[in-house]
């Protein structure tokens, strides 16, 4: 199986061909069905999706092509999650249809606002709850789903992106929305371990509040005015988030801490605070044991 470095391009001539053809090792990575006939399904819903951002939004942009290639590589870090998990082929399957469809308003967002900050735009996962089921736009790519079903894909679509799981949930519906909360976070960190930009934000300094929800091992709040600093331990605290020992392995395997830690230096046209660097080497510390436990 593939791991979560495999990139997924889209390039400028002949959009829907070369996009096609820049994804024949997609074959490659599909999760294991005892059942086969899963694959073709996920291949035919695979095509749609593509077909869809393609036609509908200007994959020469930059924030699109993003969120494109994000979206595929999140349902590969799926794929090795749900492995580790023994899932049915049900389950399995379903679990691959909402990390297809996580980021799903993440193009229309762009679109509009040119934008992903939520707090300033609108909520991902809500336009996406709103899209694809208020909208009724599920069913242009997935039409055999039941009820039951429906609203596992739902919920776990609007939680993804949320500072925590919502209340009330069953044991089964919470169990998706742990899964594509880490699949998501294994891919995000990929991005910014390769990606990192620190220019459109202020410096900042760090406050001795962040330092403090880092090392009691707590996940960050995003800030709706976000600084150097805010942006980082924000990111960085994802590991304080993660649900299974696969998506540690994952991140430790492709060494995404060091990897961002680096990019981080690269980037920054000022001196990071050693602090800052000292929290790099506790996440790293922290994957590794929780990756090898």
């Amino acid at each position: 199986m593939s791991n979560t470095n495999e990139n997924i391009n889209v390039t400028t001539q002949d959009k829907k061909t070369s996009t096609n053809k820049k994804n024949k090792k997609q074959e490659e990575i599909y999760i294991s069905f005892l059942d086969s006939s899963y694959i073709e399904k996920i291949k035919q819903i695979e095509e749609k999706l593509k077909n869809y951002i393609i036609d509908n939004y200007d994959v020469d942009n930059e924030k699109i092509s993003l969120k494109y290639i994000h979206t595929f590589n999140v349902k590969l870090a799926n794929d090795q999650i749900v492995e580790s998990l023994s899932l049915n082929d049900r389950d399995k399957y379903l679990s691959t249809i909402i990390a297809l469809f996580h980021d799903y308003a993440r193009f229309e967002q762009a679109k509009i606002y040119n934008s992903f900050n939520d707090l300033t735009t609108i909520d991902h996962g809500n336009l996406a709850v709103e899209m694809l089921f208020d909208k009724n736009q599920i069913v242009n790519f997935v039409t055999d789903l039941t009820p039951e079903e429906l609203e596992i894909v739902k919920l776990a679509i609007k939680n993804h992106n949320k500072f925590e799981i919502e209340e009330g949930l069953t044991d089964r519906q919470m169990l998706f929305c742990k899964i594509i909360r880490d699949s998501d976070k294994v891919d995000i960190y990929r991005v910014i371990s390769s990606n990192f930009k620190a220019e459109n934000f202020e410096r900042g300094k760090i406050e001795q509040q962040d330092l403090d929800t880092f090392y009691k091992n707590k996940l960050h709040k995003l800030r709706k005015e976000q600084t150097f600093y805010t942006r980082v331990f924000t990111s960085l605290s994802f590991i304080f988030d993660i649900n299974f020992k696969k998506s540690f392995e994952i991140i430790h395997k492709n060494q995404y801490i060091n990897k961002y830690m680096c990019a981080l230096l690269l980037a920054t046209p000022f001196k990071v605070e050693e602090e800052l660097l000292d929290c790099f080497k506790y996440a790293e510390n922290f994957v590794k044991e929780q990756a090898l436990v």
